[in-house]
Order: structure tokens, then sequence, then C-alpha cells
């Protein structure tokens, strides 16, 4: 095990500890995910702090490491995920997304967007943004249009593949986490106030649902997935969660819990839904990445 991996086990053992002090043994939402696999990269390449990660396919996943700034790029061969190359950044990542035929990715302190195409080649490229854009949160529509959140001007944009602004709206509020929706809007959460918030394809504001906290622990969400009937997973990073809701937003169960052990997770960063259904989460307290199931697709959570 290494140096870094030993830091890791050390803030969880002490994390751990001080939740037993304050948290419940048990949630009363049902578990309805279940751990299938761990992704920790070679020992020269090994995952160290994932804060965004990307699914391009089934057999495609691209992930998002701070520490150093670079992409890690996996390809599933057979049963197995394979760590193909290491891609480095100018700056550490905040997001990613994949567009349907590449990766963005927005930089910090960079005004524009990064692109990267190709799973072998990763030829990279730049999307440039409207003057005074510091790009954060990322989504990508069925159209291939862009969702990105300006941090500076705390606005939504949509922006097209070569960075024109189609429309944009105001938010007053940081956006943690962004995820469009298969009818053409698209769903934020905002962490401060522990909630997340649909949004139709006229941008028209809808319901917005207060999630369920693990205990005196409050919320923290900074990731969303979309399922094709409109359900939402989303990340709880202080909970050390994926909180599972149905397409009215009403709670249906969770999964994972605080740990460093198989299937368990320490301040997640990020999730996404591949192709298959199954979810993947950057599990960046544990630097690692894992992937999870409906209840019935792989061994039982502990």
């Amino acid at each position: 095990m290494t140096r870094n991996r030993n830091l890791h086990v050390l803030v969880a053992l002490s994390w751990s500890w001080a939740l037993s002090l304050v948290s419940p043994a048990h949630s009363d939402l049902p578990r309805v995910l279940v751990w299938a696999e761990t992704l920790q990269g070679t020992e020269e390449q090994e995952i160290r702090r994932p804060v965004a990660l990307a699914s391009g396919g089934d057999d495609e996943l691209v992930v998002a490491d701070a520490q150093p700034p670079r992409l890690l790029v996996f390809r599933r061969v057979g049963v197995t995920w394979q760590l193909r190359r290491a891609v480095d950044l100018d700056s550490a990542p905040i997001d990613l997304v994949h567009d349907g035929s590449r990766f963005v990715a927005s930089l910090r302190g960079s005004k524009d967007l990064s692109t990267f195409e190709g799973i072998d080649e990763m030829e990279r490229s730049v999307i440039p943004l409207p003057e005074g854009t510091v790009p954060g949160q990322l989504a990508a529509e069925a159209t291939g249009a862009l969702l990105v959140f300006d941090l500076a001007g705390e606005k939504l944009l949509r922006v097209s593949g070569a960075g024109r602004v189609q429309k944009e709206l105001p938010f007053g509020a940081a956006v943690t986490a962004l995820a469009s929706t298969p009818g053409g809007g698209f769903v934020v959460a905002n962490a401060s106030e522990g909630s997340v918030q649909r949004f139709d394809t006229h941008w028209q504001a809808g319901e917005r649902w207060d999630l369920p906290s693990a205990g005196p622990v409050p919320v923290w969400p900074v990731g969303i997935a979309v399922g094709p009937s409109g359900s939402l997973d989303v990340v709880d990073r202080h909970g050390a969660r994926i909180l599972a809701l149905d397409a009215t937003g009403k709670p249906e169960g969770t999964g994972s819990g605080h740990g460093w052990e198989p299937g368990l997770l320490l301040y997640p960063s990020a999730i996404d839904r591949m192709a298959d259904g199954s979810l993947v989460v950057a599990d960046e307290g544990n630097g690692r990445v894992q992937i999870f199931r409906r209840v019935g697709g792989g061994p039982q959570l502990q």
C-alpha cells in the first residue's frame, strides 16, 4: 500500500469515528444499490484525487484527477477495466462530461473549455467562451450543446459545440451539480440548501426538492445522474452516500455508506450513469472510483 493510501485510511478512520458519535447506525431509507467494482489505476498511475468523471459508453471511462492535474483514461476489456493512458492537464479539473463525441473539461483558472477527442489519441482542442466567463459545472445535452455554469456571473449558459452562447439564465447562487434531462431540461443541485431542482425545456423552474440528510450531518449534493425515466441518483458528499430519487423527487433509497472498504465512500465528488445503467462514482477521499448497480446486479454492500 502506498503512502497516499495510508493517508486516506487514516483520514477515513478519524472521520468514521467522528460520525459514529453523531450519526444513526442505520438509515431509514432502504439500500437499493450494490457495489460491483472498484478502479484504482496502476502502481505507476494510481487514482489519487478524483474530482470528476465521464463515461463515453459501456467500455469507455475517463477520470479527472486533481493530484496531479490529469485525465486517466480507462477502457473495459472483457470483464475488467484497464488504464490505457494518463493525459496531463494545465490546471486542476472542475468537471468533465462526454458530449456524444468527445470529452469536455472545465479547468481551474481557465476561461475556456478543453476538449479531448478519441479515447486512445485524446486529441486536445479548446472551446472559447465569452470574455469574463469562469466555467464550473458542466452538462451535455443530447443535441450536442453544452450547459456551462459560469462561476463568475452565477448564471447558466447553453453553448454550441463551438462555444456560441445560445441561452443564459441567472441563478444568483452557486450550482454544485448539473445534469441534463431526457426531455431537454436540466437539474441543478444547491449544496448550501441541500436541494435539487428541475427546469423544463424552456428553462422554467419546476419542483425543488429538499434532500434527506444522514442524521445531523447536513446533506451536500455534488453530483447528479439522470435515468431514462427521469429518476435521479444524487451524490451526497457529507453523507458519503448515493441518494436514489424517483421521477417525482421522492427518495427511494440509498447506496453505499461511509468508510474505506470496497463499496463504501469517503467524500465522494461526482457520479455518472453508464449506458448499461451502472453508476460510476468518484470516491475522492479514498482515491478511487467505484461502480454500483441496482439491487440484484452484484454482491451486497456491507
